[in-house]
């Protein structure tokens, strides 16, 4: 049980973020609208994710 809470509220998220800041420095520099959304919704949704999985997993 404690490893999946691990995975959901630390490793998960975390790599949502790098991904995210990925699209967007992408997206900024290179003028690519569709990658800088696509890193703004990643971030929104690596900041909300740990706390709807924790909400349903305990």
């Amino acid at each position: 049980m404690v490893e999946f809470l691990v995975l959901y509220s630390e490793i998960i998220p975390t790599a949502c973020v790098l991904l995210a800041l990925f699209f967007l420095i992408t997206g900024i520099l290179d003028d690519r609208k569709t990658y800088t959304y696509v890193g703004i919704v990643l971030f929104f949704l690596s900041v909300l994710l740990p706390f709807v999985m924790l909400k349903m997993v305990l």
